[in-house]
């Protein structure tokens, strides 16, 4: 027996179909943060933090490449046995037929699919899915730390959001093009997504006008995505990732032409972001466009989640604004002693404007969130972190 209550052994027939785990996913939605499933293994999900069973019997191989079959096009089954992971959005109809009726309404996971290696298969099969709330949080919802929620609007330029996966980063940009949604003057917001996580037309009466355009599905790359979303002009242009040299361009020039970027990097701290975007690109390039890259950027945020003390979980978030004075310092160090001379410059801006990851915790432990040992495990961990990645740059 499952030890714990609100998770159950769920039983599945002999040949399960892709509505038999839709009435498990569903039941599942509001109350895991992670379902994973693989051949020769049971459904397994994260609750409360911790792995827990949540079938009977292992799924066989022959069901999994079944479901996946029914998850996905042909195209990204056929890149799956190819060996090319593959990400796409999971919509689980509620309450009648799509589109029809006020009680209809989606349940929505952000699914990823890969080829694996278990005990009796060397090519099995993987997903694992995470569930999307219906609509993004309010920002005010969030606990920012004071004077963030105001440097997340620029007129112009790039807001980028980092952290490892799990961290929250996608949540709290979710929330601030929720935000935007509801502008005064109406925005008209594009998204560039692989998957669409957060669909924006479930938001009841915006003021503004949102397009979303899922890679994979909707359009075959990022770049040729964003070429198109500049034609469109919007206000607000939103990418999943800077993932790489095309996907860090087409944003960096959507936010010379006067556009609001926001994306997303994998980086261990605010400071790191320049040697990050350096790592993307050819070393005979990489001061061009970390020039370029100086210029449009706004804010970065780096964040991470922890269990609270009162319940649910705390953000921890590293922050910055750069202000002109700010990216003409950065310009200088660049040109004066390269990559290296700007992440010093930027722990010297990070001194006397930004918050220190080591900070956030701070005030975290001290409104009652951390315990002393997380308090001080977060930091030790974070400093370690970050001299290894500075010393790779």
């Amino acid at each position: 027996m499952n030890t714990h209550d609100d998770i159950p052994l769920y039983s599945l027939p002999s040949e399960p179909t892709r509505a038999d785990f839709d009435q498990i996913f569903t039941d599942l939605h509001s109350k895991v943060s992670d379902i994973f499933m693989q051949s020769d293994s049971p459904i397994t999900v994260r609750y409360q933090g911790r792995i827990v069973k949540a079938s009977k019997h292992d799924i066989s191989l022959k069901t999994m490449r079944g479901l996946i079959d029914e998850m996905v096009t042909p195209t990204q089954a056929a890149e799956i046995d190819a060996g090319k992971p593959q990400s796409w959005s999971h919509n689980i109809q509620i309450g009648g037929q799509e589109g029809l009726g006020e009680n209809t309404s989606r349940l929505r996971y952000r699914c990823n699919s890969k080829s694996v290696q278990t005990l009796r298969n060397m090519e099995a099969r993987a997903i694992v899915m995470r569930p999307i709330p219906k609509l993004p949080k309010k920002l005010s919802s969030l606990n920012l730390p004071t004077g963030l929620p105001e440097a997340l609007f620029p007129e112009s330029g790039i807001v980028l959001f980092s952290g490892p996966t799990g961290s929250g980063k996608t949540t709290t940009l979710a929330s601030t093009l929720r935000e935007l949604c509801y502008h005064k003057d109406g925005k008209i917001i594009v998204t560039v997504e692989e998957p669409v996580e957060y669909n924006l037309h479930a938001l009841p009466d915006m003021t503004g006008f949102a397009t979303h355009c899922e890679v994979g599905r909707n359009v075959t790359s990022f770049s040729d995505a964003m070429r198109a979303a500049l034609r469109e002009n919007p206000d607000v242009i939103m990418t999943g990732e800077m993932r790489d040299e095309p996907s860090m361009l087409m944003a960096i020039e959507a936010s010379q032409t006067g556009h609001a970027v926001y994306s997303t990097l994998h980086t261990n701290s605010v400071t790191s972001v320049f040697v990050r975007v350096s790592n993307k690109v050819p070393p005979e390039r990489a001061n061009s466009v970390v020039a370029t890259f100086i210029e449009a950027s706004r804010t970065f945020v780096y964040q991470r989640l922890f269990p609270s003390l009162k319940g649910g979980v705390v953000a921890v978030v590293e922050w910055v604004s750069l202000s002109v004075t700010d990216r003409i310092r950065l310009l200088k160090a660049l040109s004066d002693g390269g990559i290296s001379e700007v992440t010093r410059t930027m722990n010297d801006i990070m001194d006397e404007s930004g918050l220190w990851y080591k900070d956030s915790a701070k005030q975290a432990f001290e409104n009652g969130h951390l315990a002393p040992e997380a308090y001080d495990s977060i930091v030790r961990t974070h400093e370690l972190e970050t001299q290894l990645e500075q010393g790779n740059g």
